[in-house]
């Protein structure tokens, strides 16, 4: 006995509109048609049907139900016990409410904080922690108590700087060691804890009102911790305090720091067009830059909750030695600059992301990521049919793949490698030697690369896809002309380049928004979209209590190859 869809969405009180989703993203597919066409449910779709329905009443998300038929009963023990942590997570927040309410009763009770002015001071700060801490780290911060510890403490910064003391004296080594001391009692020593109390000890004068700081003693602590260096004082070791946290990158030696400029790789690193080597390193650019960026996304996932962009193999790619540095101690990849790479890269891969998703709405069944580095997005997406191409410097591709198999992650068939050294090669030509079909219209993304390269080669790049199926789609990311920046943005655009020409990745263009879109229109690209800080901030960032945002230095642009295109 076979049922069409719509007598099986009737029987199996679900929607036709779902079954067909189920159908696209390969979940469930008919195994038989009709004469007609029609999709026809057998007994085996019947049952696979119910294993669905069932996964999806535990709240399964519908990737792990695709996992979990892919790999048989495997993978279903994993998953019920995530469910069953998730419903012990559900039943604790309950009991943390339950609490929470006993704990008001009992001070309504013994007449405490009955004026509404103290009432509105205690909603205040609980509004204001419970937008930055979990149910759980709230529990430990009561368990911990030291606000008044922490008041001696500002109050002894305060006595130092009115005596004119500097924060590389002995009394300030004196006073970071106690800083450090204290943020352990109250932490825990958890890094990730401590991260998210010096974010919100920054940024929220309620808080720095209740534990004694002000922005100019936290200042004049953060100096303190930096002279004294990682061992001073008592419980010597990697800072954890809300003012603390090196100024460094996660790592020395030759994959040090997580990115050299404001974004480099697309989730990509390097294997840019010919000009990129403006110092003797190959076209492909340094492969630590791929690593870099990795490092920055896994940091993110850690970092910035709720994530902008989630990479759950973000960690993976990073290799063990670094992952354990991401887990350990996360505050060193907030530090300095850190904070604002991280952010754009976030930014931009999110925004080629949505970009693929809505051209591929559209039809679009050709993906090439130019510049892949240690991008998983092949490995994360459930889309079996496109197809994928990964264009990257043979020796970054290598390292690459070596460590997708380290990690155990198997590429999909629909994936496909393209090792290009591009001051050699044709791109399209290795494209279409992968399988590339140049008559369909294609979506390629390529971030972090312009702006280590000669404007001519951006445009002679961009030139090179304008020979493709009309409906072609290209993101990409772009600095901007200093003129156009503020004072604050061309400071830090300065500091950004002296980083990057430090690490001999100098950047070597930057464009003008305008003149940039009459250029690409002259070669039949026409502007879909061209957002700079303030909107990818509003689009992507807005309603966050830690702050991040997108600086105006680069742009991101998403154009599209009209009919007739040179």
């Amino acid at each position: 006995m076979s049922l069409r869809i719509g007598e099986l969405a009737k029987r199996a009180g679900i929607s036709v509109r779902a079954l067909h989703h189920y159908d696209a993203l390969g979940l469930l597919r008919p195994s038989q048609r009709s004469e007609g066409g029609y999709r026809l449910y057998g007994q085996a779709d019947v049952m696979r049907l119910h294993t669905i329905l069932t996964l999806k009443s535990f709240g399964c998300s519908l990737d792990e139900i695709r996992r979990a038929l892919d790999q048989g009963q495997t993978a279903l023990p994993g998953i019920l016990a995530r469910q069953v942590a998730a419903l012990d997570e559900t039943a604790r927040q309950a009991q943390a409410l339950r609490d929470r309410i006993a704990r008001l009763l009992a001070r309504m009770e013994r007449h405490e904080a009955t004026g509404m002015g103290d009432w509105l001071e205690a909603l205040g700060m609980m509004h204001v922690l419970r937008g930055y801490l979990t149910e759980d780290e709230l529990s430990r911060l009561r368990r911990a108590g030291g606000r008044q510890g922490w008041r001696e403490v500002a109050a002894r910064i305060e006595a130092a700087m009115a005596d004119g003391q500097a924060p590389d004296s002995p009394l300030g080594r004196e006073l970071a060691g106690l800083v450090r001391h204290m943020a352990r009692e109250t932490t825990g020593g958890d890094p990730v804890l401590a991260v998210k109390l010096r974010g919100m000890v920054q940024r929220e004068e309620r808080v720095r009102a209740a534990t004694g700081f002000r922005l100019e003693s936290l200042a004049w602590a953060q100096a303190a911790l930096a002279a004294a260096g990682p061992d001073s004082g008592p419980d010597s070791g990697p800072d954890s305090g809300p003012d603390s946290g090196p100024d460094s990158g996660p790592d020395s030696g030759p994959d040090s720091g997580p990115d050299s400029g404001p974004d480099s790789g697309p989730d990509s690193g390097p294997a840019a067009p010919p000009g990129a080597a403006a110092n003797g390193a190959t076209a492909a650019g340094p492969t630590g830059t791929a690593l870099g960026v990795a490092t920055l996304r896994a940091a993110h996932q850690f970092l910035d909750d709720p994530p902008v962009f989630v990479d759950p193999l973000a960690l993976a790619m990073v290799g063990p030695g670094r992952e354990a540095a991401i887990r350990n101690d996360p505050a060193r990849f907030d530090a300095g600059p850190l904070r604002g790479l991280r952010a754009s890269v976030a930014v931009r891969s999110r925004f080629a992301e949505d970009a693929w998703a809505q051209a591929h709405s559209r039809g679009l069944r050709q993906l090439v990521l130019l510049c892949a580095g240690y991008d998983t997005f092949a490995c994360r997406t459930p889309d079996r049919e496109s197809r994928l191409f990964e264009v990257d410097h043979p020796a970054t591709q290598a390292k690459k793949r070596a460590r997708l198999a380290a990690a155990g992650l198997c590429p999909p068939q629909n994936c496909a490698f393209v090792p290009v050294d591009l001051t050699v090669d044709s791109l399209v030509e290795a494209l279409a030697a992968a399988g590339f079909a140049r008559e369909e219209p294609a979506f390629f993304s390529w971030l972090g690369v312009t702006m280590y390269l000669p404007e001519a080669t951006v445009y002679a790049t961009v030139a090179g896809l304008s020979a493709l199926a009309p409906g072609t789609e290209l993101v990409f990311d772009y600095p901007v002309s200093p003129q156009l920046l503020s004072p604050t943005e061309r400071g830090g655009r300065e500091a950004v380049m002296a980083r990057a020409a430090k690490k001999g990745e100098p950047w070597l263009s930057a464009f003008e928004p305008a003149t940039l879109a009459g250029r690409l229109a002259a070669l039949g690209f026409a502007v879909v979209e061209d957002l700079g800080g303030p909107e990818l901030t509003a689009r992507y960032l807005s309603g966050r209590r830690d702050g991040l945002r997108k600086s105006g230095v680069t742009r991101l642009l998403r154009v599209r190859l009209e009919a007739g295109g040179s």
